[in-house]
């Protein structure tokens, strides 16, 4: 028990120290900035489907609007308040297949418990272009077999969103330096506790 104290203490005081470094950015502007690095830099000619009307699904399409050449917004149930003045336009997931071919980017954001998108949906898909799909939700949305079935489409989830932000904007060697050096500050108290063991050895 002794050494798991130890273990804690110190991630503890890891976290504390790099936390700085470890940027947090709200889900949808990491996502729009991952959809816009993937695209290029320019959403100008992208026509962009979000699905899920919440919190998150009703954020990046706000975001993408005025981005994006066209922004869907799909909702399930409950239909939300007109977006038309802000350039984005509602379907119901009943009208889901009719704007999927013309869709660039798909981003999926609902709270349903089984999958949006899965291998039924293929046919819907333009094979003629490149489609990214971002999934936002846990559980996931869209079913991995989607990606496998089609070379067109790529479907990026929220650990890939987590390692790509990541690597384009957090320091890592600096991070594992601080956690290097964090870890050999307090080496004594291993040391302690491997004092106390051996001279228990001795006392038997």
């Amino acid at each position: 028990r002794e050494w798991m104290d130890c273990s804690l203490h110190i991630s503890k005081h890891i976290r504390r120290e790099t936390e700085p470094l470890l940027l947090n950015y709200e889900i949808e502007d990491l996502s729009l900035n991952y959809i816009a690095a993937d695209r290029g830099g320019s959403l100008a000619k992208q026509n962009a489907l979000v699905i899920g009307a919440g919190t998150v699904g009703a954020g990046i399409a706000e975001r993408l609007a005025g981005k994006a050449s066209t922004v869907t917004l799909c909702y399930h149930v409950n239909r939300p308040a007109d977006y038309s003045l802000n350039d984005i336009s509602l379907i119901s997931m009943n009208e889901l297949k009719n704007e999927l071919p013309s869709a660039d980017i798909v981003v999926c954001a609902t709270s349903s418990p089984g999958l949006v998108l899965h291998h039924g949906h293929t046919p819907f898909f333009d094979a003629e272009k490149n489609v990214l799909v971002v999934d936002l939700a846990s559980p996931r949305d869209v079913s991995p077999e989607l990606g496998k079935l089609m070379d067109n489409v790529k479907i990026v989830d929220l650990d890939d969103l987590k390692h790509w932000h990541r690597r384009k904007s957090v320091n890592m060697a600096h991070v594992y330096e601080i956690c290097e050096k964090t870890i050999q500050e307090h080496q004594w108290r291993y040391e302690k506790i491997k004092k106390s063991f051996t001279d228990g050895n001795q006392r038997q």
